[in-house]
């Protein structure tokens, strides 16, 4: 479930977390999307696809119409992830289903795992 945050706020890194995929699914609104299950994950909400380029990445099923062929998205997305260390302050703007869409001190932005993060005042 999509939850949006208000303006400015800000959580912690508390555990460093490396990136796993430098250039990954990347498509606009309403682009055709491959799902491939070969791909698993424990995590619940995310499906591995392949974007119209061939690059693959785990989208979020609730971003994806799958009542007919192809698989459409249906808002923008990035899969692109941030990388941080213990202790990086970064801006958080989104989370959906166990992620967060956050920005770093240097402008850099990208999904982050929930649980590696604390919010703070």
């Amino acid at each position: 479930m999509l939850t949006i945050f208000p303006d400015g706020s800000r959580a912690r890194a508390l555990q460093a977390y490396r990136r796993p995929y430098e250039a990954p699914f990347r498509a606009e609104a309403g682009a055709a999307v491959r799902p491939d299950f070969a791909q698993q994950t424990d995590i619940e909400g995310w499906v591995w696809a392949l974007d119209p380029d061939g690059r693959g990445g785990w989208v979020p099923l609730a971003w994806l119409d799958r009542r007919g062929e192809p698989w459409r998205l249906t808002r923008a997305f990035d899969a692109i992830e941030l990388s941080v260390a213990v202790g990086d302050l970064v801006t958080i703007h989104f989370a959906e289903s166990g992620f967060v869409m956050a920005t770093n001190a240097e402008g850099a932005q990208g999904w982050l795992p929930d649980g590696v993060l604390e919010r703070i005042a």
